[in-house]
């Protein structure tokens, strides 16, 4: 399709079409890009994603999936977009970083994936859990195929069926694999500049949306503080054990 082709109509299509695969605030994004494409084009003056109208981006709850749902979810997916699922999930990569992976990249005595660029522009180190590994180790390869996932180009097209085949419920879209795995982080008590390094996003700001996953992490912290253990292990840190620590304390104040 031509540039001069494109229609609202053709837009209206495009933005429904894309919001079964990714979140509302996510098509509105591409449709900034394409109206700013058609503005620098010469488009300005009719300009048909000007009169489209944009998704309510609503500030809800950041959906991820519970263990019974990644289980019925891999269940009703076929391979080798399973193991591609898994891989996603259990490393919180993006499908493009997956895609584009290369057998050489994996360093199996570390048990690293070293990605050149990620979507920030810094190379990414992807660490490798067990069940990653596993999952790597079974992937059959071919001679002369460097690609991982050489296969696996159209796994947003076909999620959707997955999807509906589990019987999964709200909007569940292939990014929602990586909305799980810094949820569960972030659940198991992992404090979010972690998340963050390993997940790759480009700063803080974009993981702070999982921060309200960790209330139990936090009244532990706050708890712990109330118990005096902060000044506990300050006085292990410095040597000093913690009785001995109280002893000096009071020895100080008489």
């Amino acid at each position: 399709m031509c540039l001069n082709e494109i229609t609202v109509d053709a837009v209206e299509k495009f933005k429904v079409d894309l919001v079964q695969q990714c979140s509302k605030a996510t098509v509105n994004r591409h449709l900034a890009l394409l109206r700013h494409i058609l503005n620098k084009k010469g488009f300005k003056a009719n300009n048909p994603v000007s009169n489209a109208r944009l998704f309510r981006e609503e500030n809800t709850r950041i959906r991820w999936l519970n263990v019974e749902e990644e289980q019925a979810l891999l269940a009703v997916t076929p391979e080798p977009y399973r193991t591609f699922c898994r891989v996603a999930l259990y490393t919180g990569c993006r499908r493009s970083e997956l895609l584009s992976a290369r057998w050489d990249q994996i360093d199996w005595n570390r048990n690293v994936l070293v990605l050149a660029t990620s979507k920030n522009g810094k190379p990414k180190v992807v660490e490798l859990s067990s069940v990653v590994v596993a999952c790597l180790k079974h992937i059959p390869r071919r001679i002369g195929e460097d690609l991982i996932f050489h296969d696996c180009g159209n796994v947003s097209h076909r999620f959707p069926e997955w999807v509906k085949d589990a019987e999964l419920t709200g909007i569940v879209s292939f990014h929602t694999l990586r909305h799980t795995f810094a949820s569960r982080l972030v659940m198991a008590g992992v404090d979010l500049l972690t998340v963050q390094s390993r997940g790759g996003w480009r700063d803080l700001a974009m993981v702070q949306p999982y921060a309200p996953l960790a209330p139990a992490h936090r009244r532990e912290a706050i708890e712990a503080l109330a118990r005096g253990e902060t000044l506990q292990r300050s006085g292990t840190h410095t040597g000093t054990k913690p009785q001995e620590a109280s002893q000096t304390d009071s020895a100080g104040s008489l």
